[in-house]
């Protein structure tokens, strides 16, 4: 390992195109173990945000770019991510299919890549195609795949495998493929900020390849890929607290993060060689008698412990410190010592750094090749079945996502005290009509989370549905005792009073909405149908048109605005608004054209 400096430099053609039919072969089982994603749908995990309600993916035009390259989503900066959605979205509108096979496609970019990476830096073909199709195959990657949201994860990681392709080959004596691999890390940053440790990880690579890490030439290479690492590290602190992400902080100690950090470091270990008992969402434990339960303090130890052959190897062996050390440094920003999101781990985030497992995972079985030769066919008889397994463990998982209600359920049957899954679920209930299974899956939410705001608001929507609109006020009125900021509490508490005939307090609630958060399209469209009840129709009018200003795809308001105008007396405006309506589905519309 480590002495194939250039794997490339004379490899024959033949050889050549043997590791393309080997790419092409791992390329094609794993398109077989996940290809039950392709027929899934989406789920209500975050892909109305980034997808079905998102107007600023819907028609390409400087706007819509220039609001992409401008804004947040969900706390994260990531345009090129949202123009991929773009992309999907001009091709097949909101048909989940060509969201899936796009994620599906990019994963499969990036197994290739994975061979790559591992036969340029080490000069192995075989383990490189372990490597591989380990990657290719495996079940905790199911979430970063299955899941449309989680586009980032599959793009930044094409961008950032092929960005350190393209320093391998620099240091081959190709000068231009450093800029290259500049550019391909400033497109990974711009598809998720996590694509920041390249920097260091370039480092690494020099190490094993027994650069001098303090000559001047090797430190000043690195500066740019440095500044760019700390301008996106900035955004991303800056996108994540400017939604309250780093919520969790304040609720454990310094003390208890370490504690979660050791435990996450094992269990991303212990699931990428045994992936067992996966879920969407791993909650953070509950204290008992006010402290975390003991044996999570014993994960920093075994951390400490792992630390030891690590230390040991330094003298002897670049290969191993190499993989541990970018396994960690890949790893180290999701450990929660920064505790961002409600979730002690997350499957996704092993999505590159078990690339350092899997290496040393193909080595070892390749070692056991070599040094038994005998024995060879029983290596790859057991590397064989372990990947079948891992196979039919990722055909079984990418079922698990093929909806909302088979995710969650899925998530429930692991942790049944997940809150933000009977949340989830509950959301997806109220879309289908399920009303009892809904509120009482917003009840589970409020008897785990007695100070959840949201959940307070969803069963409130639930019981305007059961036509409850007075106990739906007083779950309203809760949850802005809550939080006083949240406007969506605001705008179907301002329903409410208008369903109670009480137009000023509902006029109050809209005004308030639309104050909270001028961008939303829905709020200007419920105060313009307050102001068209109560005969203010311009004002209705302008609270349409600024309704379709922010979603020109918003059939209803170009249906009420029509009508506006037609009780105005503004008949060519009315019609080109009516048959507008007509052509985006609101049959409505044709009885008032007749």
């Amino acid at each position: 390992m480590g002495k194939k400096k250039y794997p490339l430099k004379n490899l024959s053609e033949r050889k050549k195109k043997k590791n393309f039919w080997w790419v092409l072969l791992i390329c094609s089982v794993t398109l077989a173990a996940y290809y039950p994603v392709l027929e899934n749908k989406f789920t209500n995990w975050d892909d109305p945000v980034y997808v079905l309600d998102n107007p600023a993916i819907r028609t390409v035009n400087p706007e819509n770019i220039g609001r992409i390259f401008s804004s947040f989503v969900l706390s994260n900066y990531h345009p090129v991510t949202m123009l991929s959605y773009m992309l999907d979205y001009q091709i097949a509108a909101a048909d989940p299919h060509q969201y899936h096979l796009t994620n599906l496609l990019i994963h499969l970019v990036n197994t290739a890549l994975v061979f790559l990476f591992v036969f340029l830096l080490f000069g192995e073909g075989i383990p490189a195609i372990f490597a591989a199709l380990l990657f290719g195959i495996h079940p905790l990657h199911v979430e970063s795949v299955a899941w449309i949201a989680e586009r980032k994860d599959v793009l930044y990681v094409m961008f950032y495998l092929a960005a350190l392709c393209a320093y391998l080959v620099y240091l081959r004596g190709q000068k231009r493929y450093l800029f290259f691999a500049l550019f391909l890390f400033l497109l990974a940053l711009l598809s998720k900020a996590m694509a920041a440790p390249l920097a260091v990880t370039l480092l690494l690579v020099d190490y094993y390849r027994k650069r001098r890490i303090t000559d001047k030439k090797v430190l000043w290479e690195k500066v740019p890929f440095f500044l760019l690492a700390l301008i996106f590290g900035l955004v991303a602190i800056w996108a994540q607290s400017s939604k309250e992400a780093f919520f969790m902080g304040g609720s454990f100690r310094f003390i208890e993060r370490i504690a979660f950090a050791g435990y996450g470091f094992f269990q991303y270990l212990l699931k990428l060689i045994a992936p067992v008992f996966l879920s969407a969402i791993y909650p953070y434990p509950d204290r008992i008698n006010g402290s975390l339960p003991l044996f999570y303090y014993f994960f920093p130890v075994i951390f400490a412990g792992l630390t030891v052959p690590v230390l040991y190897s330094v003298r002897k062996t670049r290969f191993f410190v190499f993989n541990t050390l970018f396994f960690l440094v890949n790893i180290v920003l999701v450990l929660q010592l920064v505790p961002v999101g409600n979730a002690v781990m997350a499957d996704r985030y092993s999505y590159l750094p078990s690339v350092a497992v899997f290496v040393l995972l193909a080595f070892g079985f390749f070692t056991l090749m070599k040094k038994w030769p005998k024995q060879k066919i029983a290596v790859v008889t057991v590397f064989l079945v372990y990947a079948l397994i891992l196979s039919w463990a990722t055909w079984n998982r990418s079922f698990v996502w093929r909806d909302s209600q088979t995710l969650w359920k899925n998530t429930l049957a692991r942790f049944p005290n997940a809150a933000e899954a009977w949340n989830n679920l509950g959301m997806d209930q109220i879309q289908k009509g399920q009303l009892q299974d809904a509120l009482y899956s917003m009840q589970r939410v409020i008897q785990l989370e007695p100070d959840n705001a949201r959940a307070y608001t969803n069963r409130g929507n639930i019981k305007m549905m059961l036509g409850k609109a007075d106990s739906a006020l007083c779950d309203y009125n809760r949850s802005i005792e809550m939080d006083f900021l949240y406007m969506e509490a605001y705008s179907n508490r301002g329903v409410a009073y208008v369903q109670l005939k009480n137009f000023t307090a509902g006029l109050n609630d809209f005004d308030r909405a639309v104050k909270l958060k001028p961008g939303i399209a829905d709020s200007y469209f419920k105060r313009g149908m307050v102001y068209r009840m109560t005969d203010r129709l311009d004002l209705a009018i302008r609270d349409f048109s600024q309704a379709i200003a922010l979603d020109n795809t918003f059939s209803k308001a170009w249906l009420q605005r029509g009508i506006t105008y037609q009780k105005l007396g503004h008949m060519e405006a009315a019609r080109s608004d009516l048959k507008q309506a007509g052509r985006m589905g609101q049959q409505e519309a044709f009885r008032y054209l007749e």
